[in-house]
């Protein structure tokens, strides 16, 4: 009983509104326990006495984002273009 206590307290933690970023870079879009796993632990090959274990498996959906930089305001562009009989297009800038 004191482990299902402990991993239902983990599993709200987890879902509070305080942890919504969850420490990483980016947006969080959704998060979601998938399953908690109750086991006896073992230590070579033994079960050890009286104590149980909680696995929680929780997903997370994060949207990386990159930095975004302000360039320079761009003061004038001058673009002119013409056609030549050949097909081609020429064009020239002034910035």
């Amino acid at each position: 009983m004191k482990c299902q206590a402990a991993a239902r307290l983990v599993r709200n933690i987890l879902q509070s509104s305080y942890y919504d970023q969850l420490g990483l870079d980016g947006v969080v879009g959704d998060r979601h326990v998938r399953s908690i796993e109750e086991f006896h632990p073992q230590s070579e090959n033994r079960a050890v006495g009286h104590v149980v274990a909680a696995r929680l498996r929780l997903e997370v959906q994060v949207f990386e984002t990159s930095p975004q930089v302000e360039g320079p305001p761009l003061e004038l562009l001058s673009v002119r273009y013409r056609r030549e009989a050949n097909g081609e297009v020429l064009f020239r800038a002034d910035f």
